[in-house]
């Protein structure tokens, strides 16, 4: 039986990609940003530091997408085999796209040491007028939409396993299986506070032999170690929520799990120096993501009850449906972002020099720019998104041999 779309993982997903468009372009676009003292940053500094970190939430959501939908496939008389591939297939589309977007459209990164912009090329001959060669940095980055994929990858043929050998009465096991995989996966990040220096190393004496399987694993960024871990807890929410009487069998499982994790990540939080600004790979970094455990699981779960559990006959209201938007089609908002945000500000700049010297500048373009698009977004919605990445995709994995039906035209943007 076809489970419905859940809703909450559209909202929770428009708010994480609302996020990162405001910040991005804030951050980058604010002309002072490397003379910063990181070491007693302004209050803002500190809480957009925070709101930066979405990758968990982003990895949550797509194990939670693609629990549900495997679980549908299976319980359809699917073969796993054919479950398998169509994941593997999704992993591959979106880990091409990941490449495409950060070398040619994503946002530069900040080297604050040397004092420059590493930019990708599309966003750097707009800024500078030069056409600029992808850096080795760029290069190695794992960014969230790769994330993404190794996520994918990974989890849903050991969901594959685990659910297939489990009756629909038993599926509480399959649950409890994918739930204390992630958790292990999580808690074995702590290895990657002394992998990391060892990828440093390699990446700048380019011993690519060492740094390219590291850089997947223990990179600073959005690694496997422990990205991969918050997928497979997604994929346990998934298939406890797509189980019969689901709704209340999670809420009675991962409240309590949520809560765990965020008290022990705000133990570790509150009693080791502030480093989190500087986003070091140390033991500061290991509790701020143990926090997020626990802090996206309750989000994720606060949505499904304010949005999956509502009656069918209450309508979505307006501030809900802006941000259902940016769930739906995001992926090409978050695609392109960047060079039109740099587009933008080249324009203020030529007609108004140094308009983006102060901070509150830079959030008031991020703020006018973020509701730009929730207007775009309002008038594609009603062509269907036509021409959207999220509808090139599906196509894209339709003609790799995942099949996709008009029912579900936008399974890339997570809805699997």
């Amino acid at each position: 039986m076809r489970q419905p779309r859940l809703e909450s993982l559209d909202i929770v997903r428009g708010a994480g990609v609302m996020g990162v468009i405001f910040l991005h372009t804030t951050l980058y676009h604010y002309a002072n940003l490397l003379s910063i003292d990181f070491s007693n940053p302004p209050a803002i500094v500190t809480a957009i530091g925070f709101l930066l970190m979405w990758a968990g939430l982003f990895a949550m959501v797509s194990g939670i997408a693609h629990a549900v939908r495997t679980v549908e496939r299976l319980d359809s008389g699917l073969a796993p085999g054919h479950v398998v591939r169509w994941s593997l297939v999704s992993a591959f589309v979106m880990l091409v796209t990941s490449y495409v977007y950060f070398l040619f459209l994503g946002p530069a990164l900040l080297d604050r040491v040397a004092g420059n912009h590493d930019y990708s090329m599309l966003a750097g001959l707009i800024t500078t007028g030069k056409l600029v060669v992808p850096s080795i940095q760029r290069l190695l980055y794992v960014d969230s939409l790769t994330m993404i994929a190794f996520g994918i990858a990974l989890t849903v043929p050991i969901a594959v396993a685990v659910i297939s050998r489990t009756s629909i009465e038993r599926r509480g096991r399959a649950v409890a299986i994918l739930a204390a995989l992630g958790s292990a996966v999580v808690l074995a990040s702590w290895v990657r506070i002394d992998l990391y220096p060892i990828v440093e190393r390699a990446i700048a004496e380019r011993d690519f032999g060492t740094a390219l399987p590291l850089v997947y694993l223990a990179n600073k960024n959005n690694p496997i170690l422990p990205f991969w871990g918050f997928t497979l807890i997604g994929a346990a929410l998934g298939v406890s929520i797509a189980r019969p009487d689901g709704w209340k069998r999670t809420w009675r499982w991962a409240l309590g799990f949520g809560v765990a994790w965020l008290v022990a990540g705000v133990i570790g939080y509150v009693t080791l120096p502030d480093t989190m600004l500087e986003r070091s790979v140390d033991p500061m970094w290991f509790f701020i993501m143990v926090v997020q455990v626990g802090l996206f699981t309750l989000l994720v779960l606060l949505a499904m009850r304010l949005r999956d559990r509502r009656p069918a006959e209450k309508p979505m209201g307006p501030i809900a449906r802006v941000i259902r938007r940016f769930g739906v089609a995001g992926l090409s908002v978050f695609l392109i972002e960047t060079p039109i945000s740099a587009l933008i500000a080249r324009g203020l700049t030529a007609v108004a020099p140094g308009w983006n010297d102060t901070m509150p500048a830079a959030l008031l373009f991020g703020a006018v720019y973020l509701a730009a698009w929730a207007g775009v977004l309002a008038l594609w919605e009603r062509s269907d998104y036509r021409f959207s990445a999220e509808r090139l995709l599906v196509r894209a994995m339709g003609a790799l041999g995942k099949p996709s039906t008009k029912a579900e035209p936008l399974e890339a943007s997570g809805g699997e």
